[in-house]
Order: structure tokens, then sequence, then C-alpha cells
């Protein structure tokens, strides 16, 4: 149900094992961020992010695997 256990009054961010985050993300308390997600600089993360996610700085929420692919496109006309 997405509830967490904790002793503590204050809760942040919840960030899993090797999630990167661009500079000036933000994240409402208590969000969970999956392990080896990325999310764009300038998002503010609202909602859960799942494992192996790629959240892209207009908000569109796409598997890290079709995010490489989208990334390979795009720099391959600067090889």
């Amino acid at each position: 149900d997405g509830t967490i256990a904790s002793p503590h009054d204050k809760l942040g961010a919840l960030i899993g094992d090797h999630a990167r985050l661009g500079a000036n993300v933000s994240t409402n308390p208590g969000v969970i961020i999956g392990a080896h997600s990325w999310v764009s600089s300038g998002f503010v993360v609202t909602k859960y992010v799942g494992d192996e996610r790629f959240i892209t700085a207009d908000g569109r929420d796409i598997p890290n695997e079709q995010a490489l692919d989208l990334v390979d496109q795009d720099t391959q006309g600067d090889r």
C-alpha cells in the first residue's frame, strides 16, 4: 500500500541504490525513487518512481532501456 514504517516525525525522499538525480531536482516528502532510476534536471518528483525508470524533463516516464536507445540516436550525429 506504499506505507513505510518510520520512527521519525519527518520523512524526506527515499532514493534507491544507484539512482541519479539531475541538478535542481525537487522531491515531495515521502516520495520513493527506485533503484537505478534517473530523474532529469529541474524536475519536481511528486509521486512514486519505479526501479529502472527514466523521468524526462517534461515528465515522461520511460524504461531505462528505451532511454538509452534515445540517447544513442541523439548522439549518433556527433560521432
